[in-house]
């Protein structure tokens, strides 16, 4: 089990042990307690996923103290729908990224809100189907050598050389980040997702990379190219696979060897993927 598992079922073993001792009398009644204890949960608002993974730990930590199985109710939980841009907020998302290419005026790299870092960002979201993490991992020479290939309609965009020009203002001479920050270092994932966000809010449009990535894979599962979203998975896992070899070689050329570098979870995604689809 993972130390982060072993940490969440700890924490919701602990707080029911604490709810046992505040408010349980002498002997305690566990199945009486435990719905005491759901509502106790319920009129804290937590979520019913919530409310079933705290029921799980504590019939784990009861078993493990008593030896004794325990098996309490369960709540119904509403599967989401997945979030996608309908195609007239599509076009308005792409209308807006014009509109904001369109003043000649470079804006201020240094600004953390930055236009063109904003809109190359949307674009490569919306048209590639990578997750942001991969997409902040690139490097300038991914783009510039052409070691990822991009969509035709992003080949000669214009927010393509806006970018790359004002990225030269705050880009220091040795960072390879194809997204730096407004401090010329390495965006995290945290700090994209802020900007997609907040470029969201100009468009009155809920936004995020997988509102973006689910998107694309809507786009390709509706389109002649393929015929089924687990083929747009492979797309993605292979488009995410380009970040992880690359990550490899710069190691390599670091010094480890390729048996030292750990397979990342994308790759090893789009391995299964690949072969499912074999």
């Amino acid at each position: 089990m993972a130390l982060s598992t072993r940490c969440c079922y700890s924490s919701r073993a602990a707080q029911f042990v604490r709810f046992l001792l505040t408010t349980a009398a002498d002997p305690v009644d566990i199945q009486l307690e435990s719905q005491h204890y759901y509502e106790v949960l319920k009129e804290e608002l937590y979520a019913p996923s919530s409310i079933n993974a705290s029921f799980t730990a504590v019939e784990n930590f009861l078993f493990h103290l008593t030896n004794r199985s325990f098996r309490f109710a369960r709540l119904e939980c509403n599967k989401t729908e997945v979030q996608t841009l309908s195609d007239l907020d599509q076009i308005r998302l792409l209308s807006c990224i014009d509109a904001q290419l369109a003043n000649a005026q470079l804006a201020d790299p240094h600004e953390a809100d930055n236009s063109a870092k904003s809109c190359l960002l949307i674009l490569l979201l919306l048209q590639t189907g990578m997750s942001i993490r991969s997409l902040v991992a690139l490097n300038i020479e991914d783009l510039t050598a052409g070691s990822i290939k991009l969509p035709s309609s992003l080949v000669n965009h214009r927010a393509v050389a806006r970018w790359l020009g004002e990225r030269l203002a705050i880009a220091p001479a040795e960072e390879v980040a194809l997204f730096p920050n407004e401090k010329g270092q390495r965006i995290t994932p945290a700090g994209a997702s802020h900007l997609v966000k907040r470029f969201g809010w100009r468009a009155k449009l809920e936004l995020s990379g997988r509102i973006l990535r689910n998107t694309y894979l809507a786009n390709l599962a509706n389109s002649k190219r393929v015929s089924t979203e687990a083929e747009g998975e492979r797309i993605c896992a292979n488009a995410e696979r380009l970040t992880v070899l690359s990550a490899r070689e710069a190691m390599g050329k670091a010094g480890a060897t390729p048996s030292t570098v750990p397979a990342s979870p994308a790759l090893k995604s789009a391995d299964s993927i690949d072969e499912k689809m074999a």
